[in-house]
């Protein structure tokens, strides 16, 4: 059984825990939305938990070493900038954490250590 790089248990825990975090904050919005937004609480919380659950399972997968996750951790990781620069653009409030994040599981994920875990040779 081969060691996991301190990039690889990095890149598992951000996941797993930003991932969570995600997936709370969907139910939280899907739960107690307020009554007036109606269908847009419910999008936005069926989204987020989504991407919750997106994250939990490239965690789960990286741990594994399975080689899927590198294209859909770069493919959720730009889509979650995509988002927060939308997000920050159209009500003018914060997601600078949500790009940090995914900037470091972009960076992180094309480390030649990262790339060599889930690329079997």
């Amino acid at each position: 059984m081969r060691k996991r790089p301190p990039a690889v248990v990095f890149l598992v825990s951000l996941w797993l825990v930003w991932g969570l975090l995600v997936l709370t904050g969907g139910l939280v919005v899907l739960i107690l939305g307020p009554p007036h937004s109606g269908l847009l609480a419910i999008f936005m919380g069926i989204i987020f938990i989504v991407f919750g659950l997106a994250h939990i399972a490239l965690g789960i997968g990286f741990f594994r070493a399975r080689s899927w996750v590198l294209t859909m951790g770069a493919a959720v990781s730009i889509v979650s900038i995509i988002a927060a620069i939308i997000s920050m653009l159209s009500t003018g409030t914060g997601a600078i954490l949500q790009i940090i994040v995914s900037v470091i599981i972009l960076y992180c994920l094309f480390l030649p250590q990262t790339r060599a875990w889930v690329c079997r040779e």
